[in-house]
């Protein structure tokens, strides 16, 4: 038993210095950042954001505790696990797709597992986990994720961007067009609807202003969902049920600009830094900077 829970360690630790998902996931565990500003979402979340920018423009702290994953209860969840170390954020930019209020709970990954000697980690992830085993016996979690641990041996992604305040900036690997999946529609997620808006309504009670960002996604991508208007049906009544502004920069210019992009739902650096500083434009006409500072 000694054996496995110290081999169980250091996989976890490699695992952390290795790969930028669980880097990120981890730098959020027993440590104060105070931040004003939080970004919180899916990959795109992780890699559209600079908060280096935000810091410099509204002076002040931001930190982006986004994550890989295509649901809100993660979201929530990642959110918790944050507030267990810091006070609430003055403002929180919730980044938003498709995939927030349409795909399920996905089942926890590889890169959640590292956190698993973390108490408050433990109290807001397990719940999402549908073998609870794994939490709690050395090495059994990674053997039943043998797949991705593989990456583990073979794999050094963190070599592949730049982590800054948990934003991870990538650089271009040459956009390829034929990446772009077929025409796409999703399932509702009542889940997904529950989670996002119990996020909302505990962000609003907690005294942060929430503002929901559909940030760019290549135009051709975004042109292959069939059921759209569904999407945008339900972002409109969240907007107006929970009065929150919404900021939508689906074919904003940079959709069309493919060298501002990782691939069809990522913008690479240059991409994310480019629209960081509109995004800082266009936050001003909700006076951020008197509810940063008041």
């Amino acid at each position: 038993m000694a054996v496995a829970v110290g081999v169980d360690v250091w996989i976890s630790k490699e695992y952390v210095d290795r790969h930028h998902y669980a880097t990120v996931l981890y730098s959020i565990i027993d440590t104060t950042y105070n931040a004003d500003i939080i970004i919180l979402g899916s990959s795109r979340g992780s890699y559209h954001y600079a908060p280096q920018i935000l810091e410099e423009q509204f002076n002040c702290n931001a930190y982006n505790i986004s994550f890989t994953a295509y649901h809100t209860m993660d979201d929530l969840s990642r959110y918790n696990v944050y507030r267990t170390y810091n006070p609430s954020p003055k403002v929180a930019l919730l980044d938003i797709m498709w995939h927030n209020v349409f795909i399920p709970n996905r089942p926890i990954s590889i890169y959640h597992y590292p956190m698993a000697y973390n108490r408050a980690f433990r109290e807001h992830y397990i719940p999402l986990d549908n073998n609870k085993f794994k939490w709690y016996i050395p090495l059994y979690r990674y053997v039943t994720t043998k797949d991705k641990l593989k990456e583990f041996f073979t794999v050094f992604p963190n070599a592949d961007g730049i982590i800054y305040n948990g934003a991870i900036l990538r650089g271009d690997k040459g956009f390829n067009k034929s990446e772009l999946p077929d025409t796409t529609q999703f399932t509702y997620s009542t889940q997904g609807k529950q989670a996002f808006e119990q996020l909302i309504t505990q962000l609003q009670q907690e005294g942060s202003a929430v503002i929901l960002v559909h940030s760019p996604i290549y135009i051709e991508a975004t042109e292959r969902l069939i059921n759209e208007a569904e999407y945008y049906d339900y972002i409109n009544y969240v907007c107006s049920t929970y009065n929150v502004p919404f900021l939508d920069y689906s074919r904003h210019p940079f959709s069309s600009d493919s060298t501002l992009f990782y691939n069809c739902l990522h913008l690479n650096m240059h991409g994310a830094q480019q629209f960081t500083k509109q995004l800082c434009l266009d936050l001003q006409q909700f006076n951020i900077d008197s509810i940063i500072h008041p």
